[in-house]
């Protein structure tokens, strides 16, 4: 199986050239976090505000939209900046893949993330389909609709927070990146809902792949 992660920018058409680049930038960058070590596909971009990710490992792929969302809320160091992006996620199987832009290639997959994202409601900005999941119904209709409640409802400095903590710091590695105290950033992320996020994590990772494997070190 694979994921695809297929997305537009949301209020693109207001933006500068330059919050455009730079929102790109931050969504690369979020990307490189995750493909340490495994296979790389590039961020491929279309129609000027949209664009997908290819991933060959479908665990990834919730930490990842995580990852995104919070790097574009939080926007530059002083909250300024902020963007959001919708994305919809779909696992399944890939029949070809084209390494250099993505979005020539096809399968089940692509077709999954594709259509879910022409399918959202307006103020939705995640969606998600795994039809060959035990629990992927329960993902579909409960999890990632809870995620984004509590993901839109982020100030800046709790998006901060929450990417630290996705990129697997800890409460004082946080603190150190943000400049403020460990306690700020434990109450940044109490504030942002961080052991509920963090505890769906573990759960879809659970749902992909055998129970007891470590992912990464959090700030629980």
């Amino acid at each position: 199986m694979y994921a695809v992660l297929t997305g537009d920018i949301v209020g693109s058409s207001k933006m500068s050239d330059k919050l455009r680049e730079q929102t790109f930038s931050r969504i690369r960058k979020q990307l490189e976090f995750v493909q340490q070590g495994k296979t790389a596909y590039p961020l491929s971009i279309y129609r000027g505000d949209s664009w997908q990710i290819l991933l060959d490992d479908p665990k990834d792929a919730l930490r990842l939209t995580l990852l995104i969302r919070t790097a574009l809320l939080m926007g530059d160091f002083d909250g300024n900046n902020r963007a959001d992006t919708r994305v919809s996620i779909g696992i399944g199987t890939v029949d070809k893949i084209d390494p250099e832009d993505v979005t020539l290639s096809y399968g089940e997959a692509f077709t999954l993330s594709g259509h879910n994202l022409e399918a959202m409601k307006k103020k939705q900005r995640m969606a998600f389909a795994a039809p060959a999941l035990t629990q992927g119904d329960c993902i579909t209709g409960a999890v990632i609709p809870l995620l984004d409640v509590l993901i839109d409802k982020l100030t800046a400095k709790q998006a901060r927070a929450m990417n630290g903590a996705l990129r697997g710091l800890l409460q004082q590695e946080i603190a150190k990146e943000c400049h403020i105290t460990q306690q700020t950033a434990k109450m940044h992320l109490d504030r942002a809902g961080w052991i509920g996020v963090g505890q769906m994590l573990h759960t879809f990772n659970d749902e992909i792949q055998p129970p007891g494997t470590v992912i990464s070190k959090n700030s629980l």
